[in-house]
């Protein structure tokens, strides 16, 4: 009899510890929560509306958001900026919100790779067209390639690592399983001012425009124009 007992409880916990493992992988590897919350449609992010919401609504929208820690606000050349970083079991790992004349205009989500491409194209639709910039570090160098909905106000941003047989080719291959590397939600009337004042990115907006094109679909991208001659 003890040792029945001794076996069953056994079985129990170890019963115990599947279901705890497979709720955290369920948790870690699911499509990204931060993204998909359902408080309100894109643009808009946990009913902070890019446009209408005041730096003041959002940083208490912030201090009420779960998973959301270390709010810190700071003035900018543009305005102001609201900074948080994302706890566990969130996979994102941090956020900021860009404000001008006291009312938020675009909302960034670096998200970690919490999601694919694929996930990204079948949540917000195909965009309006794409850029690409090239990227190094002395350790690595990959392509960013930004996919722009101008009038549903979303960028996303998807890196491709490089590798010596791409710089061969200056051929690189936009795949479904490439992480998005950062989403932006932004102001759609504030389009062009946000690629003018280069809040956002660091490219200027005209180098922003000489390298757009319509998007195609996944596949090959050429970064050839983007290398020295």
């Amino acid at each position: 009899m003890k040792r029945f007992l001794v076996v069953s409880s056994l079985i129990v916990i170890f019963i115990l510890i599947i279901v705890e493992a497979l709720t955290f992988f369920r948790q870690y590897t699911s499509f990204s929560k931060v993204i998909t919350d359902t408080s309100c449609k894109p643009p808009c992010w946990q009913k902070i509306q890019p446009g209408e919401t005041t730096v003041w609504e959002a940083v208490s929208i912030l201090d009420k958001t779960q998973y959301v820690s270390g709010i810190t606000q700071w003035d900018e050349r543009y305005g102001s900026r609201i900074f948080w970083a994302f706890q566990y079991p969130v996979r994102e790992s941090s956020g900021s919100i860009y404000c001008t004349d006291d009312t938020v205009i675009a909302i960034s989500l670096l998200t970690n790779g919490s999601f694919s491409l694929a996930e990204s194209l079948e949540y917000f639709g195909e965009p309006d067209y794409l850029w690409t910039g090239y990227k190094e570090t002395s350790e690595r160098h990959w392509l960013e390639v930004t996919l722009g909905y101008p009038t549903q106000g979303v960028f996303i941003r998807v890196d491709i690592e490089l590798s010596d047989e791409t710089d061969r080719s200056l051929l690189a291959h936009m795949e479904a399983n490439n992480p998005v590397g950062r989403v932006i939600y932004f102001d759609s009337t504030q389009y062009d001012y946000l690629l003018d004042s280069r809040i956002l990115f660091t490219e200027d907006k005209q180098t922003i425009l000489s390298r757009q094109q319509p998007w195609s679909g996944l596949g090959v991208i050429s970064y050839s124009h983007l290398m020295p001659n």
